[in-house]
């Protein structure tokens, strides 16, 4: 029998391993293809294009983001990018050809009906906070002064100061259960004002029973001692309790509720006395910060010109002007 040359009308019996491509004899193996890229093969008849798929950029260090639509008005559309600490808009761009969301224009006005949103609005002011961490980027138990310490370390790779050394790579670690702590000490004559305090989970689903669930933040100007010995030694100045709940990497603010005096303080920490579950304490991150009070701008501006946020309420309407923004 002579050789023939059998022409491929159609791919549509779908993804086929590299092993047996050589079995063009076979219907299946020669209606087939290794990769198939935007296609979509069928059972009968050629395959197809798949539609409404294009590339259109990757996320802040292709990491896994969360997307939220966006919707300014009737042909004003935006798409959020949510990342650990970052926030990017992304828009569509005429000189760009880029339309990142494909929300058909309404009629006249858009209503609630149109976008899909609810309006869970209460009304009210929409309070601001300028703060910084007050906690160094730690590069050791002690750094620019500041040290860090815990009743207990599983190790040294789980040391009290990586739980302030800005990296979700790393984390504070302490087995044995609760009651645990974490001390930050600004040292002798450094005592801090601290308006509002952060926590973050760990990076990785398997973590999250070891997130703490209870706390109180507990301040003083001693320099020993633990919160359950030292009678009058530590002031309360923030107590929490049922925090569950928490999603990898996510990072939660506490306002300090206490309506007395909060500091300063030369000691501040953090007394966990309830877990997700587990029985082994972990910190991802944790900060002190400053708090210059509440505001309520008819206008912010990140980096002049990029992004408008009108926040006269709840709800209110954020704009942004460019293609590509980025909020720390």
């Amino acid at each position: 029998m002579g050789r023939a040359n059998i022409p491929f009308l159609s791919f549509n019996r779908g993804l086929l391993s590299p092993k047996a491509l050589a079995r063009v004899d076979l219907d299946r193996t020669r209606l087939s293809a290794e990769v198939f890229t935007n296609w979509i093969p069928s059972t009968q008849g050629s395959m197809s294009i798949r539609p409404g798929t294009r590339y259109l950029g990757s996320s802040l260090h292709d990491t896994g983001a969360e997307w939220i639509e966006f919707v300014a008005s009737t042909d004003d559309v935006a798409l959020l990018e949510l990342t650990h600490g970052k926030m990017r808009v992304w828009l569509g761009d005429d000189a760009h050809a880029l339309e990142l969301l494909a929300r058909p224009k309404v009629d006249t006005t858009a209503s609630l009906s149109d976008t899909g949103w609810v309006n869970a609005s209460t009304g009210g002011n929409a309070g601001v906070v300028t703060a910084s961490d007050l906690i160094p980027a730690m590069t050791a138990a002690t750094t620019n002064g500041v040290t860090i310490t815990a009743d207990a370390e599983d190790s040294a790779s789980f040391a009290a100061w990586t739980a302030a050394d800005n990296s979700l790579g790393t984390r504070w670690q302490k087995s044995g259960g609760v009651p645990t702590w974490l001390n930050v000490n600004f040292g002798s004559g450094n005592a801090k004002a601290v308006g509002a305090y952060t926590l973050t989970a760990n990076p990785t689903a398997d973590r999250l029973d070891n997130q703490p669930t209870a706390w109180r933040l507990l301040g003083s100007n001693f320099d020993t001692g633990t919160y359950a010995t030292d009678t009058g030694k530590w002031t309360l100045e923030d107590e929490r309790s049922a925090q569950t709940g928490w999603a990898t990497g996510e990072k939660r603010t506490y306002r300090i509720t206490d309506t007395g005096t909060p500091g300063p303080w030369r000691n501040w920490r953090l007394h966990i006395t309830a877990l997700n579950g587990d029985s082994e304490a972990t910190m991802t991150e944790f900060e002190l910060l400053t708090d210059t009070g509440s505001a309520t701008p008819n206008q912010a501006r990140f980096s002049s010109g990029q992004l408008t946020l009108n926040a006269g309420a709840i709800g209110s309407m954020a704009r942004a002007e460019k293609r590509l923004i980025e909020v720390a």
